[in-house]
């Protein structure tokens, strides 16, 4: 077996985390396994396993948190090299306005 790190605690909340919509009898709240906020079912309408927890059967998680969990590897790495470079192209550069001419 391995070990596994702590789900997060299940925030408490009367709207959506993410479209803010009013939770009541008929809009029910579901929690994300993956980051413990609060859902409507729209908003948290996949299921997933969750290793990184230990848990191995598909619990529901909201849609952003599908999204980082399902994403191959391979793509998240090219992502942060791209975003790395941006941060030292010439836009990160002191800009200074252009001198005057007489």
């Amino acid at each position: 077996m391995f070990a596994a790190d702590i789900a997060p605690e299940w925030a408490q909340g009367e709207v959506c985390h993410r479209c803010r919509v009013a939770f009541s009898l008929i809009m029910r709240k579901h929690h994300c396994r993956a980051c413990g906020q609060v859902f409507c079912q729209q908003c948290s309408s996949k299921t997933s396993t969750l290793p990184k927890f230990g848990i191995e059967k598909e619990v529901r998680v909201c849609d952003a948190c599908f999204d980082k969990v399902s994403r191959p590897p391979s793509s998240t790495a090219k992502i942060e090299i791209v975003d790395t470079a941006s941060d030292y192209g010439p836009a990160s550069q002191p800009q200074k306005p252009p001198g005057k001419t007489a």
